[in-house]
Order: C-alpha cells, then structure tokens, then sequence
C-alpha cells in the first residue's frame, strides 16, 4: 500500500468547513484545528471503511453510518495545504454538502 498520502497528512491543521443543509436550504461556518497521529491513520487503514487513493495526493472515501451515507474526496494540494468535498445522504437523498480547506501549521 501507498502510505504517502497518510503520511502526508500527520500534523496539526487549521479547518474551514461550508456545509451546506439541503433540506433546511442554509449554510453553516465551522473553524476548527485538527491534530492528526499516526495512530488515527492506523484506525483509517485497518477499519471497514472503503477508500481507495487515486493517486499518491487523492483519496476517496465511502461508508456507512445508521442510515446514512457519506462519500468524501480529500486532495492534498502540496504539502501544506489540503481540499476536501463531502456529501451525505440518507435514503438516497442529498441532505448535506460541504466543502474544506485545511493549512498545515506543522
């Protein structure tokens, strides 16, 4: 396995997230810091969860939560600087989208 992307991605990041409420129609503003460990990499790597990488800096992810299914996009830009899209649906229907940049501090 291709660890570049995992390991890319360990360090403390600062988040900005747009979701997005269909059913409500308005949009939410999160901040937030984020540390990631080697350790939440290995949960990733060893859980039920499918995701496959693209490519060394692109990584598709689905799953399952109750009744809910998401599917997020994450691309490393370089290595200081991260995108993601996520959307989630419940009986097949669209309820939320968001959006993410993150910056690596560390």
């Amino acid at each position: 396995m291709n660890t570049f992307f995992f390991e890319s991605n360990l360090g403390t990041w600062k988040t900005i997230q747009t979701l997005y409420n269909a059913i409500h129609k308005n949009c939410y503003l999160n901040k937030s810091r984020i540390d990631i460990a080697n350790n939440h990499l290995l949960n990733l790597q060893n859980s039920k969860i499918l995701y496959k990488i693209n490519q060394d800096r692109h990584l598709s992810i689905e799953y399952n939560y109750g009744d809910l299914n998401i599917v997020e996009k994450i691309w490393l830009v370089n290595s200081n600087v991260r995108l993601s899209i996520s959307m989630i649906q419940k009986r097949n229907k669209c309820i939320f989208i968001s959006f993410s940049s993150d910056i690596k501090l560390n």
